[in-house]
C-alpha cells in the first residue's frame, strides 16, 4: 500500500526545504580539492578553527527565532504576522550588530586561541562579517518555507551554492588569495544576498516593533539556542583542545578533511530532514495518529541512514584519493566514528517531540547544557591521550549520551512506542555487515571496492530476507520518491 499522506510530505519538504543546507554543505566538499592543492596543510588547520568560529556563530545568532516564529505565527491573524516576523528580524538584526561588533572590535585577542598570527587576525573580522550577512539569508529562507514559496527558496539556495563555489575558485585558484580568499568568498557572495534579503523582509512586513513582543519570543527561542548548540560544540570545539594540546596544524588539517566526509551523512540526511520534519512536527501535534507517523518516519530515517553509513565508511580511502590526496589518507579510519556519531545524533530530532510538544523546552535546554559539560570533559581527556583519534571518539560518545538523555526526558512527558525490536534488529544487520567487510577489506586490500559493493548488495538482501524491509516499506519508499518533486519555479516566485 502507499506511503502516508504526512511522510509523503515530509519527503517533499525534506527535499525541497532542504536543499539550502545540502547545496551548503556540498559546496564544503566539493571545495575540499581547492582547500588541499592551494593552501598548505597548516592553512587548512587553520580553516578548521575559524569555521569553529563561523558555525558556532550561525547558532547562535538567530536567538531561537526560527523555532518560536514557527511556534507563533498560525495563532496570529495576517498584521499579527506582519507585527511579529518584522519584530522578530529586526530585533535580532540590532542584537546581531551589537553582539558582532563588540567580538569584532575585540577581535586581537582571541586571534592566537586560534592559531592566528597577529598580522591573521583581520581574519576573524572576516568571519564575523560573513556570519552577519548570512542570518538575514536564512531568517529569509525560513520565512519563504513557512509560506511555502519553493521556487524563491530554491533560487536563493542556488544562487549562494554557485557564487561561494565561483568566487572562491576565482580567488583562491585563478588569483592565488590563499587562505584571506576562502573568507572573502564568503563575504562577497553573502553581502548582496543579505541586501536582497533585507529589502524584501522591509517590502513585505514592515511594521512597528513591539519591544513586548520580541521579548516573548526570546522567552520561547532561546532554549533552542543551547539545543541547536549542541551540534556546533560537539562537532568543533574538539578543533580548540587539538590546538590547546599543541597537536601539529598539520594534523589538525587531516582530521578536519576526515570529519568533513564523515559529516556527509550530516548534510545529506539528518539536515534536510530537520529542515522538512520540524515544521511539520508543530502541525502534527502528538495525537495517536501523529505517533505512528513520528515512529515509522524515524524507521525510514533508520534504515537510510545505516546504508549511507556503510556507504560513506566502505568507500573512506576512495573518497579521500580522489578529493584530498595522499597525504590526507591517513585519516580515513576517522571518517566511519564520525558518520555514526552524526547518524545518532539525528534520532535527536525525533525523540525531542516529547518535550516541545508539551512546551517543556528547559529540559532541552537542560538536556544541551549536560551534553555540551560531557563533550568538552571527554575532549579534554581523550583528546590529550589519543590526539585526533579521542576527537572522533568523544564526538560519537557525546552525540549517544545526548540522544538517550533527550530521549528519557521526553519519555517522561509523551510515552511513545518507537517499535525498538524492529531498530535493534536493524542496527545488528548493520553491526554485522560492517564488521565482516571492514575485516576483509583489511585482508583483501586488491579488491576492496568489490567487497564494499558486494556488502552492500548483500545487506539490502538480509534486510529483504530477515522482514525487517518488507513489502509496505518498499512500497513506500517508491511512493516517497515518486512524489517528491521540485516545483515548477514559476508557480512558486
Amino acid at each position: 500500500m502507499p506511503i502516508r499522506e504526512p511522510i509523503k510530505q515530509l519527503g517533499k519538504s525534506t527535499a525541497v526545504y532542504g536543499l539550502g543546507s545540502v547545496l551548503n554543505k556540498v559546496a564544503a566538499v566539493l571545495l575540499i580539492p581547492i582547500y588541499t592543492h592551494y593552501l598548505t596543510l597548516s592553512d587548512v588547520g587553520i580553516l578548521a578553527l575559524l569555521e569553529m568560529v563561523e558555525i558556532l556563530m550561525l547558532t547562535v545568532v538567530p536567538l531561537g527565532m526560527n523555532n518560536a516564529l514557527w511556534r507563533n505565527l498560525p495563532s496570529k491573524g495576517k498584521l499579527g504576522k506582519r507585527r511579529m516576523i518584522f519584530t522578530a528580524f529586526v530585533g535580532t538584526l540590532v542584537v546581531n550588530f551589537i553582539l558582532l561588533g563588540l567580538i569584532g572590535f575585540n577581535h586581537r585577542f582571541p586571534a592566537p586561541f586560534l592559531g592566528l598570527e597577529d598580522n591573521q587576525s583581520y581574519l576573524l573580522l572576516l568571519v564575523l562579517t560573513n556570519v552577519f550577512f548570512t542570518f538575514g539569508f536564512r531568517f529569509l529562507l525560513s520565512l519563504l518555507q513557512y509560506e511555502g514559496k519553493a521556487g524563491s527558496y530554491i533560487i536563493f539556495s542556488l544562487s549562494q551554492f554557485v557564487g561561494v563555489l565561483l568566487v572562491t575558485v576565482y580567488l583562491v585558484a585563478l588569483r592565488g588569495t590563499e587562505l584571506q580568499g576562502v573568507l572573502m568568498a564568503k563575504v562577497i557572495v553573502s553581502a548582496p544576498i543579505f541586501l536582497v534579503a533585507s529589502i524584501a523582509i522591509f517590502i513585505k512586513y514592515i511594521s512597528w516593533p513591539s519591544p513586548a513582543e520580541y521579548v516573548r519570543l526570546l522567552r520561547f527561542g532561546l532554549p533552542f539556542v543551547l539545543f541547536t548548540l549542541v551540534m556546533p560544540v560537539l562537532s568543533f570545539s574538539d578543533r580548540y583542545f587539538l590546538k590547546s594540546f599543541n597537536i601539529e596544524l598539520t594534523d589538525i588539517g587531516i582530521y578536519y578533511i576526515a570529519y568533513k566526509f564523515g559529516m556527509i551523512i550530516n548534510m545529506i540526511l539528518v539536515m534536510p530532514l530537520q529542515r522538512g520534519w520540524i515544521p511539520m512536527m508543530y502541525k502534527m501535534g502528538i495525537g495517536e495518529k501523529s505517533r505512528q507517523y513520528l515512529r515509522d518516519i524515524m524507521f525510514y530515517f533508520s534504515t537510510v541512514g545505516v546504508f549511507l553509513f556503510m556507504v560513506i565508511s566502505f568507500f573512506s580511502e576512495e573518497l579521500i584519493g580522489v578529493f584530498a590526496g595522499q597525504e590526507y589518507l591517513v585519516g580515513s579510519p576517522i571518517i566511519s566514528v564520525v558518520a555514526f556519531a552524526y547518524l545518532i545524533n539525528g534520532f535527536r530530532q525525533f525523540f525531542m517531540a516529547g518535550t516541545v510538544l508539551t512546551d517543556k523546552t528547559i529540559w532541552l535546554t537542560l538536556s544541551s547544557v549536560s551534553g555540551m559539560v560531557i563533550n568538552l570533559v571527554l575532549n579534554y581527556f581523550l583528546i590529550r591521550k589519543f590526539g585526533i583519534w579521542g576527537a572522533a571518539w568523544a564526538t560519537l560518545i557525546s552525540y549517544t549520551l545526548l540522544s538517550g538523555l533527550v530521549y528519557i526526558i521526553s519519555q517522561n512527558f509523551v510515552r511513545l512506542d518507537w517499535a525498538w525490536k524492529r531498530v535493534f534488529a536493524l542496527f545488528s544487520i548493520t553491526a554485522i555487515m560492517f564488521a565482516g567487510v571492514i575485516f576483509l577489506q583489511a585482508e583483501f586490500t586488491d579488491v576492496r571496492q568489490i567487497i564494499s559493493l558486494s556488502g552492500l548488495v548483500t545487506f539490502v538482501i538480509l534486510l529483504r530476507l530477515t522482514g525487517i524491509i518488507g513489502k509496505k516499506e518498499i512500497t513506500g519508499v517508491k511512493s516517497l520518491f515518486q512524489r517528491v518533486r521540485l516545483p515548477s519555479l514559476h508557480r512558486n516566485l
